[in-house]
């Protein structure tokens, strides 16, 4: 679930200088972006911080004796191993997988040539801004980052870029993603009905030299990064530059888009939040057998009494010469530990995906299913990340879906205001979960329907889903069905 909104009560700014103040001020901020950032980065995992998990202190001959002509030692610091594991974003890119959000559809009963219109407009825009795979960027943004957003904006385009659907219009829209890892501080205001009243964008660059004379001071002073804050509302676009005085405004556009142009995807906690220390406890635990492994992996002898000589190595049939009656030489084994260090590291393992929701679909743990399992199965088998999926689709991130068509709607028919009457039309995100495509379980179905008498030769074609292309295919058919005389039964 998104973060629970501050509520606040905004009135309407006239005077743009305390905009910048008030939007710092009651922005709402996601606790913990930092750490879940870290969390997904490996290399910033705590068993590579020398804080957490420290050199190991070992003592050491120093070369020099004491007076009594022993050895002094010296202590030194040895590095210990560091296993990382990139768990975080293994659930996050199967989560991801399992939405199969590029595959996003839209339902809409367009009838009259206007819907037709605005429809093949917004589809357009999707298309052309690639939706279809920067929709798994926000995706994994938001499970990762727990803020993202979608900044969508107008250019200039010559005519005859919407073709007929919009002939004489001279704009498009372009999207932009923007998140903390991209260098964006996200400040969305919510009012207290929790609609979404103005947006934040907190960002820096370097200064702009273009234009400017090359000198000294300006080489000097290229490098300086300049602090800006973007402020977007239902009429406004608000630019402004950090100065000393404050905040100077550099623009203030308006747009005709009728709502602001930020969708903004909220998420409380990092994806892996349950099974964190899980993942932590792993990571030592593994890093500390390696350090014993290093150890203890290779056999070690102890010898009692005095060993007068070795074999020369790769000599058959070693012999060692010992000295005494009591002289005697072992290996020293190690039976137990790593029975134990097995059951807690599988277990860790099995609790990461399991309280995850994320399947185990390794090589091996797909080996082991033995024949290959049909589609249907496969569903059985995949069931709880189809459920996390879907529980993900039907919270903030659907519900942003349907936002971001609600806005391109306002913004084409800003665009073609021929399309006015159309502005109402009902447009609905849907998403089909990722699943196995078995096409026997497919054609065994259909083959079931159409032979039992209760599906039409066009309904079972479709429920085969061996083509795209419906009607030529039960053309195809009844007219090989002519020329051979037989009879495919009811086509409708």
């Amino acid at each position: 679930m998104a973060k629970k909104k501050t509520e606040v009560v905004v009135k309407s700014v006239v005077d743009e200088s305390p905009l910048v103040e008030l939007v710092l001020a009651i922005g709402q901020k996601v606790d913990g972006v930092k750490l879940a950032t870290d969390q997904y980065d490996t290399a910033e995992h705590d068993v590579f911080k020398e804080d957490k998990r420290p050199k190991k202190k070992v003592q050491k001959p120093s070369g020099v004796k004491d007076l009594a002509g022993k050895d002094t030692l010296v202590t030194t610091h040895e590095e210990v191993n560091r296993i990382g594991l990139p768990l975080q974003k293994l659930i996050v890119n199967r989560r991801v997988a399992f939405m199969n959000v590029g595959a996003m559809e839209i339902d809409c009963k367009a009838k009259s040539d206007s819907d037709k219109k605005l429809l093949a407009m917004v589809k357009k825009s999707r298309e052309d801004n690639k939706l279809k795979y920067r929709s798994k960027e926000i995706a994994k943004r938001m499970m990762s980052e727990l803020q993202c957003a979608s900044l969508w904006y107008s250019e200039d385009v010559e005519k005859g870029y919407w073709g007929e659907i919009a002939p004489n219009s001279t704009k498009r829209l372009r999207m932009r993603i923007m998140s903390p890892l991209l260098g964006d501080e996200l400040l969305p205001v919510f009012n207290g009905l929790g609609d979404l009243v103005y947006f934040g964008r907190k960002y820096k660059t370097t200064k702009d030299i273009t234009g400017i004379e090359i000198t000294t001071e300006v080489i000097k002073s290229a490098s300086e990064e300049v602090e800006h804050i973007d402020i977007y509302t239902s009429t406004h676009v608000y630019k402004f530059e950090a100065v000393d005085a404050g905040w100077l405004m550099t623009s203030k556009v308006a747009h005709a888009y009728g709502k602001i142009p930020i969708i903004y995807y909220p998420q409380d906690r990092p994806e892996w939040a349950d099974v964190q220390s899980v993942i932590t406890r792993l990571e030592t635990m593994l890093s500390n057998f390696a350090d014993t492994n290093d150890y203890n992996g290779s056999p070690i002898l102890v010898a009692k009494g005095v060993i007068k000589g070795f074999s020369d190595k790769g000599e058959r049939g070693k012999v060692m010469v010992l000295e005494g009656e009591k002289s005697d030489v072992r290996y020293v084994t190690w039976d137990q530990a790593p029975e134990s260090i097995k059951l807690e590291i599988e277990t860790s393992l099995d609790l990461i995906y399991t309280l995850s929701q994320t399947p185990n679909i390794s090589f091996k743990e797909m080996k082991g299913l033995g024949a290959a399992p049909s589609g249907v199965a496969f569903d059985r088998i995949l069931m709880d990340a189809h459920l996390a999926a879907q529980n993900k689709l039907d919270d903030t991130y659907g519900e942003c879906a349907q936002r971001e068509l609600n806005f391109l709607k306002s913004a084409c028919v800003a665009i073609n205001t021929s399309l006015t009457q159309s502005k109402n039309l009902q447009m609905t995100p849907v998403f089909t979960l990722f699943r196995i495509d078995d096409q026997r379980d497919g054609i065994d179905n259909a083959n079931a329907a159409f032979g039992g008498g209760i599906a039409s030769l066009r309904t079972a074609v479709k429920l085969a889903g061996l083509t795209d292309n419906d009607e030529e295919e039960v053309l195809a058919i009844t007219t090989a069905a002519d020329t051979l005389g037989n009879d495919v039964g009811n086509v409708v």
